[in-house]
């Protein structure tokens, strides 16, 4: 936060906020004695969703810079269109590259500078390889590479199935349901 000229006030709260989490548990309407958290930051905490946006700053500048030294390749879309190397939503990060053992590698390189960098980990057992128009043996062998899982179309992502022929109804109504159960 201090690279981001964030001011030095305002660091010192959210440090203060991480390092003196307390706590205790209602035991049949009664709290119980105060505890420390053994883990500073949680998704359920308020404070994440803020500090994520931060994190993804990093990531943001990292990948820009990748892109324009030429370490790792995005695909660029047709017709004069940007050329697409991640995505961020929610508490995901979706990186977008040419199919290359190089932007595998470039991949690997910038996560371990972001956990330097910001002290977060990537949860490897929770990532995955998406590789469209490659074999399935390709998807594994560079999944290795990047110490990941391999993933297959189509996938659910935020309950909308990716990866199908979303013009037709059938993929469409279990989203419909799902609005029509909360309206």
């Amino acid at each position: 936060m201090e690279k981001m000229n964030f001011p030095q006030k305002l660091i010192a709260w959210i440090k203060g906020c991480l390092v003196s989490g307390m706590g205790s548990v209602l035991v049949n309407g009664s709290p119980t004695k105060e505890f420390k958290h053994k883990r500073r930051l949680r998704q359920v905490d308020p404070l994440s969703p803020f500090l994520f946006i931060i994190a993804m700053g990093i990531v943001i500048m990292f990948m820009k810079r990748a892109s324009n030294l030429g370490l790792f390749h995005g695909c660029q879309l047709p017709n004069g269109g940007p050329n697409i190397s991640h995505l961020c939503y929610a508490k995901d990060v979706l990186f977008i590259g040419v199919w290359s053992e190089h932007n595998i590698t470039a991949l690997n390189r910038l996560l371990r500078w972001l956990s330097l960098v910001s002290g977060l980990k990537v949860n490897r057992s929770k990532c995955k390889l998406f590789g469209i128009g490659v074999t399935d043996s390709e998807v594994a062998r560079l999944a290795r590479v990047a110490n990941c899982e391999t993933g297959s179309l189509p996938f659910m992502y935020l309950g909308i199935p990716i990866g199908v022929k979303m013009k037709r109804a059938k993929y469409w109504k279990p989203v419909l349901d799902r609005f029509i159960l909360k309206l």
